[in-house]
C-alpha cells in the first residue's frame, strides 16, 4: 500500500503561543518532528495555516490551509491532494521524540480492513488524554482522572475514503472535545495498537531535552543530589525529580539519571581494580557479562515503567522511608 506522512501544524496553539516555531536543538520544534519524520521511508508533508511554519519546510513537502479546528480536520481539508494513497498517517507537530519504531506496530496494522488507526502505550496517565480498549478496537477517549485506560498517543492511519467523507461525521460526544471521538460515534471501527514511546508532547516552554542541558542546570541536579544523603532518598529518584522540575522531559530525565550513575559506577571498580593489583579475576568474567545483559534489561523495563507510572506514589514512599529511618537512628 502506498503510505504518506501528514503533519498538521497550527500556528495560534490554544495552550502555547507559537509552539511549532519554539526552538529545539537551534532549530524550530516543526522542523525537527518534519526532518525525523521525513526519514521513516514515506512522502511527508506539513499542512499548516502559516507562512512563518511553512518558511521552515521545503515547498515541495508544504501544504497550506485554512483555519481548521482539529489536525484531522486539517487534513480531510486537502484530501484530494493525497488522493493517490492509500493510507495517510497523521503525526502531531509536536511529537519531537517520534522514531519509525514508534509508528512501525501502525504500520503492520494497515492492510484491506480500511479502518482508522491510532495508537495508546500501557499505563495510566492522568493529566494525558486516555484510551479505554476491548481487544484491539477503541471503546472511549477521555481526558477526565478516571483512574484507569491506557495513554493515547496523537498518532492515526486513515484510508483515504475516510478523509473524503470525515465532513460528513456528527460530534456526538462534545464534552470531551477530542477529535477522535468523532470516528466513534460513526460506522467506522477505531483500532487502538499499542507501540512504544518515550517522549512527550510539548505543552510549555520548559519542556526541553537532554541535550539542552546547561552548566546551570545540571549544577542544580547535582545539588539536588546531595539529598540522597539521607536515608531512604533515592539518588535516581531525587535526580529524575530535580530535573523534571527544571524543565527536562520525562524520558530525557530518566536517562539523565541514569547516566549521572556511570561516573560513581566505574569509579568504584577502578579503585577495586587498583586494590587488586591492576590483577583482573578471571572467574568473574562470565558473572559479569550476565550482569551486563541483565542490568541492560532491568534498565528498560525501568524506563518504561518510569514514563508511564505516577512518580508521585514513589516519591511518598520515599519520603516515608526517610522518615522512618531517620527516627530509628
Amino acid at each position: 500500500m502506498k503510505i504518506a506522512i501528514a503533519i498538521p501544524a497550527r500556528l495560534n496553539s490554544s495552550r502555547l503561543k507559537e509552539k511549532m516555531l519554539l526552538e529545539f536543538n537551534g532549530k524550530p520544534l516543526i522542523k525537527n518532528v518534519f526532518d525525523k519524520a521525513s526519514k521513516f521511508g514515506f512522502d511527508t508533508f506539513v499542512l499548516t495555516d502559516s507562512e512563518k511554519i511553512a518558511k521552515h519546510i521545503p515547498k515541495k513537502n508544504v501544504i497550506l490551509t485554512g483555519d481548521e479546528e482539529n489536525g484531522t480536520a486539517r487534513i480531510c481539508s486537502q484530501k484530494m491532494k493525497f488522493f493517490n494513497y492509500d493510507y495517510i498517517i497523521n503525526i502531531q507537530g509536536d511529537m519531537l521524540d517520534i522514531t519509525y519504531e514508534t509508528i512501525e506496530p501502525i504500520i503492520k496494522t494497515i492492510g484491506p480492513h480500511r479502518n482508522v488507526i491510532t495508537a495508546y502505550t500501557k499505563g495510566y496517565n492522568p493529566n494525558g488524554v486516555k484510551v479505554i480498549h476491548q481487544g484491539d478496537f477503541a471503546c472511549w477517549f477521555t481526558r477526565k482522572d478516571i483512574g484507569y485506560g491506557d495513554s493515547h498517543i496523537g498518532i492515526y492511519a486513515y484510508p483515504w475514503v475516510f478523509l473524503d467523507r470525515y465532513s460528513t461525521l456528527n460530534e456526538n460526544y462534545p464534552d470531551e472535545n477530542l477529535e477522535q471521538t468523532r470516528i466513534l460515534g460513526s460506522h467506522y471501527k477505531l483500532m487502538a495498537v499499542e507501540v512504544q514511546y518515550d517522549g512527550s508532547e510539548i505543552n510549555t516552554k520548559n519542556a526541553f531535552s537532554i541535550n539542552e542541558i546547561t552548566i546551570s542546570h545540571a549544577f542544580i541536579i547535582g545539588i539536588a543530589q546531595a539529598f540522597a544523603l539521607f536515608p531512604g532518598v533515592s539518588r535516581s529518584g531525587i535526580t529524575l525529580l530535580a530535573a523534571m522540575y527544571i524543565g527536562i522531559k520525562k524520558a530525557d530525565a530518566i536517562y539523565y539519571s541514569l547516566l549521572l550513575g556511570i561516573p560513581t559506577i566505574f569509579g568504584a571498580w577502578s579503585l577495586t581494580f587498583v586494590n587488586q593489583s591492576f590483577e583482573i579475576n578471571t572467574n568473574i568474567i562470565i558473572p559479569s557479562v550476565a550482569a551486563f545483559f541483565t542490568g541492560m534489561f532491568a534498565i528498560k523495563l525501568l524506563v518504561k515503567f518510569t514514563t508511564n507510572s505516577k512518580l508521585q506514589y514513589f516519591g511518598f514512599y520515599c519520603l516515608l522511608l526517610s522518615v522512618v529511618s531517620f527516627v530509628l537512628n
